[in-house]
């Protein structure tokens, strides 16, 4: 009986017992995941990461304590002491171990994201986890909805989560020797290194200005592109670095950093434990990386990596992590530049590809043509430059092929294309997104080392006497337009101004003959003979002249005619040529694109600053482009007065 008795009890123990188990049972994500909530200073963890190779590896990490509203965006984070012989190695904590997982109590603590400035490097910031995981949800959710949350929503409903509630809590565990104070407190980020290949340090600063590389975003040339007798791998774990191939190919560029978390079916990640550029929902491709080694110093120790093949594409980019899925890798934007330059007898090729996301890639698209060119043309770069390029995209399903022809001459031509070119893709991907992919780039240069270039020197608009003079002067004969003085009855007076002789009067309703003075580098004198006529809606008002080249500016839809042409057969004054608006589709903008921003075209603008009622500048444009062989260089403008 007693021992029945001492059974039944035992098995009493062992249901409650089991029953306490059950229901005390932590669940799955508090099991996989320690929140803040639950730590306390003076932890003992671990990290991992990879310093050399793909090799992951661990170093020891000390909870010092929390500390909230600190860091950028004033977030809460994980203050940790790290230490061991990857840390050594490594220098301290440095760039590229963003997102180095953090363990407790072998839970997810966080990711390491930074160290503190004015320290040993080994005094480093960690991102929650539970911050973390909210970029997860970005993506499981509903997109359309999450895309118009702002960073400053996101925040205010992480503030007043019942986990950072219990920050309050907390005490934050500090001292004066371990943390600067006033103004020496500056959190630094581990940031993202950015590598580059197939380019030298000449080719390096044309694409800085593009590339907008700051202080906490290093960029290092690494010389080989894809690293030898290296495993590809086609797989993510905590610990093992990240990729961001923004392109591959003869120019590789992307930046790095590490995973701090896979989901167990292998679908999601987390990495970086900061943003790489706050750019919000977003298609990026990312893959693993491999280290060479560690760039030691006293300010701040970096990684220096190359990224291997995609397997994935992040899809969210915001403060606290970069999250995205495995599996699905977006395509590239295929990008080839044929180069011939002054020591090259056959034409150079160079093929790279480049990021799809529709934020990047005028940049980066506009950074590997520019580098390419200067890497072919080996650092000459004060001649001439003729440039064909060609894109190709896909506007409601049916492909559209666009060209442009231009010309630069001078000192920093490869720049001066770069700019116009950036201009260009801004442009496009300014339109409407929704059905328009751009798919391929195709530039051709051509370098010739003379200077092929005219500067503007000024201009005059002819008097009727002046106009006969020359058309009788057969030294004239050869500038251009030369037919102009075919008929010069039609040709009005101009008068100039008794308070400013300097200005022109122009009346509406007439025809004038302009005269543009140009000076030819190395060559003779041109004079280029204009004829314009003023609609009637130049009425009384104030005004300009200009006289400039087509880089750099963009097409206009308030122009009266587009050249010289248009006006040859409008001598007569004939009425109700006001106006045209020829930009009323996409295609026809994107040809009106196409067509402008030439540096070798000459534009002849004038402008009436006509005031409406509520005194807004009503302006009304007379435009005529004259396109020449060389380029042009310089501004000339001069002010006028309209009169009926």
């Amino acid at each position: 009986m007693k021992d029945t008795l001492r059974l039944i009890s035992y098995s009493l123990i062992i249901w409650i017992s089991l029953s306490g188990m059950l229901f005390s049972m932590p669940n799955p994500d508090r099991f996989e995941f320690i929140f803040m909530d639950e730590l306390e200073s003076g932890m003992r963890g671990e990290a991992l990461t990879v310093i050399d190779g793909a090799k992951i590896e661990s170093f020891t990490v000390e909870l010092i304590g929390l500390a909230r509203d600190s860091g950028f965006d004033n977030r809460d984070f994980l203050l940790c002491r790290m230490s061991g012989d990857v840390i050594e190695r490594s220098g301290g904590i440095a760039g590229g171990m963003s997102g180095s997982p953090v363990y407790f109590s072998g839970r997810l603590a966080g990711a390491v994201s930074g160290h503190w400035s004015f320290t040993d490097q080994t005094i480093g910031i960690v991102t929650p986890i539970e911050y973390m995981l909210e970029e997860i949800d970005y993506i499981k959710s509903d997109m359309n909805s999450r895309n118009n949350q702002t960073d400053e929503t996101a925040w205010k409903k992480r503030n007043s989560s019942s986990k950072a509630m219990a920050l309050r809590e907390i005490k934050i565990v500090s001292s004066s020797n371990l943390i600067p104070t006033g103004n020496d407190n500056v959190f630094v980020s581990a940031s993202t290194p950015f590598y580059i290949s197939g380019i030298d340090e000449e080719d390096l600063e044309l694409i800085k200005p593009i590339l907008n590389e700051t202080g906490n975003n290093e960029l290092f040339i690494v010389p080989i592109r894809y690293p030898p007798n290296v495993k590809v791998l086609k797989e993510f774990s905590p610990g093992c670095v990240v990729s961001v191939p923004l392109s591959r190919g003869d120019i590789s560029y992307g930046g790095y950093g590490t995973i701090t978390w896979v989901s167990d079916d292998g679908k999601y990640f987390l990495g970086f434990g900061h943003s790489m550029g706050r750019r919000g929902p977003c298609e990026i491709p990312v893959g693993n990386g491999y280290i060479y080694g560690m760039l030691r110093s006293k300010y701040r120790s970096t990684k220096l990596g190359v990224a291997l093949d995609p397997i994935g594409m992040v899809l969210q980019d915001r403060g606290d992590a970069i999250a995205g899925i495995i599996g699905d890798v977006p395509s590239y934007i295929p990008v080839k530049v044929s180069t011939l330059g002054s020591t090259f007898k056959d034409r150079i090729t160079m093929r790279s590809e480049v990021i799809p996301s529709w934020d990047e890639y005028p940049k980066v698209a506009t950074s590997v043509v520019t580098a390419s060119i200067s890497r072919c043309l080996d650092g000459d770069t004060n001649g001439t430059l003729n440039v064909n390029t060609t894109v190709k995209l896909k506007i409601n399903d049916e492909t559209k092929w666009f060209t442009r022809d231009d010309i630069y001459s001078g000192n920093n031509i490869i720049a001066q294309y770069r700019d116009g070119l950036q201009q260009i893709l801004l442009r496009i991907r300014e339109t409407d997104m929704d059905y328009i992919t751009l798919e391929y780039i195709d530039v051709t240069a051509e370098y010739r080392p003379d200077r092929h270039e005219a500067r503007i020197e000024g201009f005059e608009i002819l008097s009727i006497e002046e106009i006969k003079s020359r058309a009788d002067d057969k030294n004239h004969a050869n500038d251009y337009h030369e037919d102009a003085f075919d008929d010069t009855s039609n040709y009005t007076n101009p008068k100039l101004d008794e308070d400013n002789p300097q200005k022109y009067i122009l009346k509406s309703g007439s025809l004038y003959l302009a005269a543009v003075n140009l000076v030819n580098y190395r060559a003779p004198r041109e004079i280029v003979y204009i004829p314009f006529y003023l609609p009637d809606a130049f009425e009384e008002s104030k005004g300009r002249i200009t006289i400039r080249n087509g880089a750099g500016e963009m097409p206009s839809a308030n122009v009266v005619g587009s050249d010289v042409n248009t006006y040859i057969s409008k001598w007569k004054k004939e009425p109700g040529h006001e106006s045209i608006d020829d930009i009323d589709t996409i295609e026809n903008y994107l040809e009106n694109l196409f067509e402008s921003n030439r540096g070798n075209v000459l534009i002849f603008e004038v402008i009436s600053d006509k005031h409406d009622s509520s005194n807004n500048i009503e302006n009304t444009m007379v435009r005529i482009e004259i396109e020449r062989e060389g380029a042009l260089k310089g501004i000339w403008e001069s002010e006028l007065k309209f009169e009926k």
